[in-house]
């Protein structure tokens, strides 16, 4: 038998550990490629405890707990409306945060925890899944278009003051805007919903930065990536210094 995989939805009570847990995937996902300055700089604005604090409590965001074998082994964050750090389409949903633990990877929790936001964003009424990965990380840009996911633009990431460029990423939900499905080997036969109690797992990324209007309604209806990339503005304020913001949306955010 082979590992058992579950999803919990945070409460605020799991605030220490959810700032633990964001910390270390986030550092050992990316310390090797950046400065420890840099590196530092970030993780004190993205993870602060009072704005995760505050994302706990609106209810526009989601965390979730992922766990194998009954262990945490990762943790999933998704973003709704305006909580969304860029398109803001109310049909969409962002994938900001997934990460695993080093020692739970290669167990197959990056598939799951995919398909387990697509099926809560299907759950939502949601058309399309989206997220932001940064343009250097050839392996998780390729394990996304394996899952479904295709590029639609960029946007600019500041990790600690320091711009990179991200790729953006969606992936339509099935039944709905289009059909983009999930390899099948992630696709499990006789399959609960996960309101009906079966929670399944993830291994992410995502970011941040203002698009167009126009680029918005391109993405939703499902336009190729060139015209998107036509489409897309320069990049507006962010984070802390956006209308939209709260003390939760950090500057920037990736997965």
């Amino acid at each position: 038998m082979g590992p058992v995989f579950s999803l919990r939805r945070c409460v605020p009570d799991d605030l220490p550990a959810l700032v633990s847990l964001s910390r270390e995937t986030f550092s050992d996902a990316f310390a090797a490629d950046n400065s420890p300055e840099r590196m530092d700089a970030y993780l004190a604005e993205a993870f602060d405890e009072d704005g995760i604090r505050e994302c706990l409590s609106d209810d526009r965001i989601s965390y979730y707990f992922a766990y194998c074998d009954g262990e945490l082994a990762g943790y999933l964050k998704l973003n709704e409306g305006d909580a969304q750090t860029d398109i803001h389409d109310p049909a969409s949903m962002e994938v900001e945060r997934i990460y695993v633990l080093r020692r739970f990877q290669d167990r197959g929790l990056g598939g799951r925890l995919i398909d387990a936001a697509a099926e809560i964003a299907g759950e939502r009424g949601k058309d399309y899944l989206w997220l932001g990965v940064w343009e250097r990380n050839d392996g998780a840009i390729r394990f996304y278009r394996r899952h479904g996911f295709r590029e639609f633009g960029t946007h600019m990431f500041d990790l600690g003051g320091e711009p990179q460029r991200d790729l953006l990423m969606r992936r339509d939900i099935s039944g709905r805007s289009g059909i983009v499905p999930s390899s099948p080997s992630h696709r499990p036969k006789n399959r609960k919903t996960l309101t009906e109690g079966i929670a399944m797992v993830a291994t992410v990324p995502v970011s941040d930065g203002l698009v167009s209007k126009a680029t918005a309604k391109a993405v939703r209806d499902g336009e190729d990536a060139r015209f998107l990339k036509g489409l897309l503005s320069e990049p507006g304020p962010r984070g802390l210094s956006s209308p939209r913001a709260s003390r939760c949306r950090p500057s920037s955010c990736r997965c």
